[in-house]
């Protein structure tokens, strides 16, 4: 599955979903990051299963899921669903502009 950047803007604010280097967001000058969620492990009977956290944006607790991955793409599909009525653009080429970045920064 490719993960592309989404940027939208509401109420004058840009809201990013993006994979792990956010580096990128420097450029648009100042800019504070907060965190969507937290992605834990929890006991169960069955085993170690995952749980999405959404509470810092005020969203629920998704799972349990089984692995992970299962609650990493609920947490997307979540966030995605929730910023819908926001207009995204999507970056095909987010590891060419990561490079391109990472060696004007050198």
């Amino acid at each position: 599955m490719k993960t592309g950047i989404r940027i939208g803007i509401r109420d004058g604010k840009i809201q990013v979903i993006a994979p792990d280097d956010l580096g990128f967001l420097e450029r648009l000058g100042k800019c504070k990051v907060k965190r969507a969620s937290h992605v834990e492990p929890v006991p169960t009977e069955s085993g170690t299963q995952w749980t999405a956290d959404l509470s810092p944006v005020g969203g629920p607790l998704l799972g349990p899921h089984r692995s992970r991955s299962e609650a990493l793409a609920a947490e997307r599909d979540w966030l995605n669903a929730r910023l819908g009525n926001i207009t995204f653009q999507e970056s095909e080429n987010h590891d060419a502009q990561k490079k391109a970045y990472k060696k004007k920064k050198q």
